[in-house]
């Protein structure tokens, strides 16, 4: 936004109440004023239960801000990264079908499955999951490969923006800013 916080439409919109009891004021009950885009993305959330004699009239102003200003603003939660693992199997000598068993058994939420003296992994986006099973069979039968150059990155959302919007809007802010360092550095003497 260019307006640098006086506000304009593009970083506020403004939000009105207006409500008598007796009844119970629900999110659906704020109303965008000006753009009819903007709704409540759950509408059937109670706010206040108004008495007879009692109303409500309130005006809010809803601010855009960005996750590195204030955590209320953070779309994105539960950001993680982890090398890319890799699960993979093969039975040594002196493995038995018990020890197998017992690693799959022992496994986290026992993604791992034994049969017909195999190991399986039905999800392979879980192979992160097993590396302490490696240590279950003291055989070396089961290895967790850690990809040294590919990561899996995961973040969930506030329902504000999808998963997808998210990603768009943080790639976006990265090259903004990568774009103010270059510029920073190639100003340097």
């Amino acid at each position: 936004c260019t307006c640098n916080g006086a506000g304009c439409a593009n970083c506020q919109a403004i939000f009105s109440i207006d409500k008598k009891g007796p009844c119970t004021v629900y999110s659906k009950d704020v109303v965008p004023l000006g753009d009819a885009n903007l709704q409540i993305l759950e509408p059937d959330i109670p706010i206040v239960q108004l008495g007879a004699r009692q109303a409500l009239l309130a005006y809010a102003t809803a601010v855009l801000g960005a996750g590195r200003d204030h955590a209320k603003w953070q779309a994105a939660q539960a950001v993680g990264i982890a090398p890319q693992a890799t699960f993979k199997f093969h039975r040594k000598p002196g493995c038995t079908d018990a020890c197998l068993k017992r690693v799959a058994q022992n496994s986290p939420g026992q993604i791992l499955k034994f049969s017909s003296g195999k190991l399986t992994l039905e999800d392979p986006e879980q192979a992160i999951r097993l590396l302490p099973s490696q240590k279950e069979c003291e055989h070396g039968s089961v290895e967790i490969e850690l990809s040294p150059d590919t990561f899996d990155f995961r973040f969930e959302t506030d329902g504000s923006l999808t998963a997808r919007e998210a990603f768009r809007y943080a790639l976006k802010d990265l090259k903004r800013r990568f774009e103010e360092l270059r510029e920073a550095v190639q100003a340097i003497p």
